[in-house]
């Protein structure tokens, strides 16, 4: 019993460093007509979640210099919405084999555009009016590369089965780590950077072998001498993730974990394993001591238990609008994400591909 006791301790200790601060964008300033923005969209079977994206640029208090759409060989009628709101299109349909993911329809639209600020923003992204004012502020404030986690908002129960993915994707990549540099890279679905620091960074280029593009531009940009700074989206930003339906879920989170895993800095890495150890070790104690009616048990590991539960809570509303309940029976949203990370890691060790929007990667 010392053991579990020590272990929950350490991972309580370890939650308040890894979850100590959720940055923020910086307050919009006057910067119109300071930079011309190009914003770059890859696009594949987004015929549902494209158009919200573009009417919120549509609205938004900044005028932009282009919007690039790139339609990367879709099936559905991704081109036609592209089509029916003006925006800049480019096909693509020659993605070479050693290229994975989205860095090939990210890098051919960043070789069109022609501003001098790139903003890379997946399809399933929202941003409200004052959200690409505020990335420019904060880029003009910092001269660095701005990359942003979006607010998860989700609007059917299973996609609250999310929850611990999008908790872990904070923390493993150290966005809200107490001390002052533990990320991994960039988050991908937001990616603020200046043509030059593209150029010399060599773009999409090494990336283009990584299933997670956003942690390898990161690692990049750092052993390039180029800054970047990591935010969370909150009011600002958000994004609806995975959506469709619960396959959707697994294939999405199946893609990523186990390569994200992999590229997480050993520490972050050690800390965030030691996080989630400990909140299993506390659910199973706490089931195993209401079990065995131990009252000494009992009392320690329910509290415990409702210290995580609070501190979930605590960490979860800044990322999305994940519901109490779920906080509350969170050993059934634990069990899902181990069980999804394993076969994730799996496929990785046996190099078993992964079908995601109609292809093997």
């Amino acid at each position: 019993m010392i053991y579990n006791i020590v272990l929950i301790s350490v991972g309580l200790i370890l939650s308040i460093i890894l979850y100590f601060r959720f940055p923020l964008l910086a307050k919009k300033e006057n910067i119109e007509g300071k930079y011309k923005v190009s914003v770059i969209i890859p696009a594949r079977n987004e015929e549902k979640t494209l158009p919200f994206l573009l009417s919120d640029l549509n609205n938004t208090d900044m005028i932009l210099h282009e919007v690039i759409c790139v339609n990367d060989s879709s099936t559905d009628n991704t081109k036609q919405v592209i089509l029916d709101n003006n925006c800049i299109l480019i096909e693509v349909s020659d993605k070479p084999d050693n290229w994975l993911g989205k860095s090939w329809a990210c890098q051919k639209g960043a070789e069109s555009a022609t501003g001098d600020i790139l903003l890379f923003l997946d399809a399933d992204v929202r941003i409200n009016k004052q959200g690409i004012a505020k990335l420019i502020s904060q880029y003009d404030r910092d001269k660095s590369v701005i990359s942003v986690q979006p607010y998860h908002k989700m609007e059917k129960i299973y996609e609250q089965l999310s929850f611990f993915f999008n908790i872990v994707a904070i923390g493993g990549n150290g966005a809200a780590y107490a001390f002052k540099d533990g990320s991994a890279g960039l988050f991908g679905p937001v990616i603020l950077i200046s043509k030059k620091d593209y150029i010399a960074s060599g773009g999409h280029h090494g990336a283009k072998e990584f299933i997670l593009e956003d942690l390898a531009i990161g690692q990049v940009l750092r052993a390039r001498g180029i800054k970047y700074k990591l935010f969370v989206g909150e009011k600002d930003i958000s994004f609806r993730m995975y959506g469709q339906n619960i396959q959707q879920i697994i294939e999405g989170w199946t893609k990523n974990y186990a390569s994200g895993a992999s590229m997480a800095k050993p520490v972050i890495f050690l800390m965030t394993f030691l996080w989630v150890t400990s909140l299993c070790a506390t659910a199973v104690n706490f089931i195993t001591s209401w079990v065995s009616l131990d009252p000494v048990k009992i009392m320690i590991f329910t509290t415990f238990y409702i210290i995580w539960i609070f501190e979930l809570i605590r960490i979860s509303k800044k990322i999305g609008n994940f519901s109490v309940l779920t906080c509350i029976f969170y050993p059934v949203f634990m069990l899902f994400f181990v069980m999804v990370f394993l076969f994730s890691v799996f496929k990785k060790i046996f190099k078993i591909r992964v079908t995601w929007k109609g292809r093997k990667i």
